[in-house]
């Protein structure tokens, strides 16, 4: 199991994903929950990804005054996720435009 974390006072800034709690596919029986995010700045390619399994659902995750800024058009994608909590977030989608 992952559980019971947190991440506070933190700044990304990357092209990629910048949080990915994730199962991989196929995976089944696996814990994940309890994570918290907390006073972090975020600037992005990616959205943040939340993201279990059918066998294995990401469980209480909770991001709380968090500044996030992506240039995908989703800013968080959540599935196969229960009790997902934002608090004071303030999300930005600004997608490039296509050629």
């Amino acid at each position: 199991a992952i559980q019971d974390l947190l991440f506070d006072n933190v700044t990304i800034t990357c092209k990629n994903k910048p949080v990915v709690i994730a199962v991989e596919e196929g995976v089944s029986n696996v814990r994940i929950e309890n994570i918290r995010f907390s006073n972090m700045r975020i600037t992005s390619g990616q959205p943040i990804l939340v993201q279990g399994q059918p066998g294995s659902v990401v469980r209480d995750i909770a991001f709380s005054h968090v500044e996030l800024t992506t240039g995908a058009p989703d800013a968080i994608v959540c599935r196969h996720a229960e009790n997902v909590r934002l608090e004071a977030v303030q999300l930005t989608s600004r997608p490039e435009p296509q050629a």
